[in-house]
């Protein structure tokens, strides 16, 4: 892995925990349900075309 694709997960990384703690603070149960979608989309297997 290079260093350049291993800073832009830690900068996703770090972007989507400081939008979890910014929605926390306006709305703690928006933010778990808000979290909660994102990390189970981005934790789904890709689909297969064909």
């Amino acid at each position: 892995m290079k260093w350049e694709e291993l800073l832009q997960e830690l900068m996703l990384v770090a972007g989507f925990a400081s939008f979890g703690y910014g929605l926390w603070m306006v709305h703690p149960a928006a933010a778990l349900v808000v979290c909660g979608a994102l990390l189970m989309w981005a934790g789904y297997p890709k689909r297969r075309v064909g």
